[in-house]
């Protein structure tokens, strides 16, 4: 699965690289990526926004979110690995 906020987006060359990710049969139980936040059209890169790393993809069995009110978390029990866009512009 991959959870994104409705203000999140996947940038077209990061979308192989999450596919080869999951495909891997000796994937961790979920990966972090490093997320990039937009105010008023531009992109945050500095004030503790960036990198501002979460949890984008993880497997489908044995896992939820926690039931908060706002920005709820995943819980995971297993390996976490991050997953890097390597030709991300900054």
């Amino acid at each position: 699965m991959i959870s994104l906020d409705a203000d999140e987006w996947i940038e077209p060359n990061f979308i192989d690289r999450i596919k080869a990710a999951i495909a891997d049969p000796d994937a961790p139980d979920a990966y972090k990526t490093s997320r990039r936040s937009r105010f008023c059209g531009r992109i945050i890169r500095h004030g503790g926004w960036s990198p501002d790393y979460v949890f984008a993809c993880f497997g489908a069995d044995g896992r939820g979110f926690q039931n908060d009110m706002v920005h709820e978390r995943l819980m995971v029990d297993g390996p976490v690995t991050r997953l890097e866009c390597a030709d991300r512009p900054r």
